[in-house]
């Protein structure tokens, strides 16, 4: 009686265990993490055997899936565990551990050391670096939030997808713009070094934010009238300040930063917008982020708001 009992109880406990380490990779574990717990090679094997655990390679086994699932966590850790020694999460993969929400990537991107033969895996992709130094978090080895950044800029396929990345982390306060411009900084060599510069400083907020300079720069390089500067006048709620206005055709530009989202500021700008408007003066609102991303674009606005305009007058 007794010894029927008591491996029915190991079995089940094994069983709880290995589920409850699995948990957090999405029904996949380690078979370290199941030696580590106190289960032996053995009772793995047996479990194999049974087909009530499945192998899915050499160090990862799936408790509740015979497959990898397709949601991120396991895909995740099967990329990892399965690349090599030393392999950590590295640019939008080490993000997603992190935190970051409301963006997707359909690869793993996995770091190695430089040197290392990893091994290839559907849907993974192997970047090498000299040195790694992963984060000091709990979970999958991951590569630091402002390392996983700058890289992740690096391989974006455009600047605007760039800028995407950076806003995102810094929105959703996994980073921060100055912690992001040190690790520029820190680096020989950057990828669109200068966009992430100006990037960061916008992001930032100080008070060397994209301004006039930068504007009447823009308009230079796309053949338009440099503007008369900032414009001053009055409405009912006091002074209202315009970034950039040309005088003589009565016409303007305002120039949004990243500040402008938060709070109660588009409420703001939107009856300062409306007291403009009602005083003949029509304005562009452009997203100083959007000069930075596509500044073709938003200066094709802007030239076709001076040339009709000037038809006008």
């Amino acid at each position: 009686m007794v010894t029927e009992t008591v491996p029915a109880s190991r079995r089940a406990w094994r069983r709880a265990r290995a589920r409850e380490l699995a948990a957090p990779f999405g029904g996949l574990v380690h078979r370290r993490d199941l030696r580590a717990a106190g289960i032996c090679r053995d009772e793995v094997r047996s479990e194999l055997r049974g087909q009530r655990w499945t192998a899915l390679g050499r160090h990862t086994i799936g408790i509740d899936t015979a497959l990898v699932p397709e949601h991120w966590p396991a895909r995740a850790a099967w990329a990892v565990w399965e690349t090599g020694s030393g392999a950590v999460l590295d640019g939008v993969s080490a993000l997603l551990a992190a935190g970051l929400e409301n963006y997707t990537e359909e690869q793993i991107v996995v770091a190695v050391p430089r040197g290392t033969c990893p091994v290839r895996l559907p849907g993974v992709r192997v970047r090498s670096h000299r040195v790694i130094t992963p984060a000091p978090v709990p979970g999958l080895p991951r590569l630091t939030v402002e390392a996983a950044v700058v890289n992740a800029t690096t391989w974006a396929v455009s600047e605007r997808q760039a800028a995407l990345i950076v806003i995102l982390a810094v929105q959703q306060r996994l980073t921060t713009a100055e912690r992001l411009t040190a690790e520029v900084h820190g680096r020989r060599r950057v990828r669109r070094r200068a966009f992430l510069r100006d990037l960061l400083r916008e992001v930032g907020g100080g008070v060397q934010a994209l301004g006039e300079l930068d504007f009447a720069r823009l308009c230079r390089q796309h053949g338009l009238p440099e503007p008369s500067r900032q414009r001053v006048c009055r409405g009912p709620r006091g002074r209202i300040y315009l970034d950039v206005w040309w005088e003589e055709l009565r016409v303007g530009v305002e120039i949004d930063g990243v500040q402008h989202q938060q709070g109660l500021n588009p409420v703001e700008d939107a009856l300062r917008d409306n007291e403009v408007r009602l005083r003949g003066g029509p304005v562009l609102r452009i997203p100083s982020l959007g000069l930075l991303t596509d500044p073709g674009m938003f200066m094709g606005q802007v030239r076709e708001l001076l040339t009709r305009a000037a038809r006008a007058r």
